[in-house]
């Protein structure tokens, strides 16, 4: 790790990231994620069945299934990802447009993808899709990043040292740089 420091904080990646506290509170906060999919996929068959109509727990069990498929699938994917090093190099947003019709009216939706383009150290190109702008917004075009899988897919900035936050490896709340501890869950912060 490179000693020049500026905000507090050295050059370089941390050396926390195996930090048992830290991966304890990213599996706890993992937990609750799998939790709350799990009472996502108990509703709708729940509902349906309170309806005491076939058809409508048809609808249900189908509806059940779909949220656990995606509860399956996202905790295959995490199992199976590797960490990284490597240079973001492109980001960009795309929106889609969700339409539905009603006997009364027709809703729009809008959603917003947020993508990041980076070249690992091995030369590979990686197009990662991300959840929510936290890391889009915090991670800029030629900053060095750590992917930690083991972290909920935190990207970890090898240079942290002008940000003006820094994100939680376990809730991805923001922090300032002086904090040495998470200011909402109070694990430590990757510094």
């Amino acid at each position: 790790m490179d000693c020049s420091k500026n905000n507090g904080i050295s050059l370089g990646f941390s050396k926390r990231s195996d930090n048992p506290e830290i991966l304890k509170g990213a599996r706890k906060f993992e937990r609750i994620v799998i939790i709350i999919m799990l009472v996502l996929t108990a509703i709708p068959i729940s509902v349906c069945a309170v309806l005491e109509n076939g058809k409508y727990l048809i609808i249900g069990a189908i509806l059940s299934s779909i949220f656990l498929f995606a509860l399956v699938f996202r905790e295959c994917k995490r199992l199976i990802q590797k960490p990284f090093e490597g240079i973001v190099t492109d980001k960009y947003v795309k929106e889609k447009y969700y339409t539905s019709k009603n006997e009364n009216f027709i809703s729009r939706t809008r959603k917003i993808i947020y993508y990041l383009r980076i070249k690992t150290n091995d030369g590979k190109e990686l197009i990662r899709k991300l959840d929510n702008d936290r890391f889009y917004n915090y991670l800029n075009i030629g900053d060095k990043v750590r992917f930690h899988p083991k972290l909920n897919g935190y990207y970890e900035k090898y240079d942290k040292s002008h940000d003006e936050y820094l994100i939680c490896p376990s809730c991805l709340g923001e922090n300032s740089p002086k904090n040495d501890r998470c200011t909402h869950c109070n694990v430590p912060i990757l510094k």
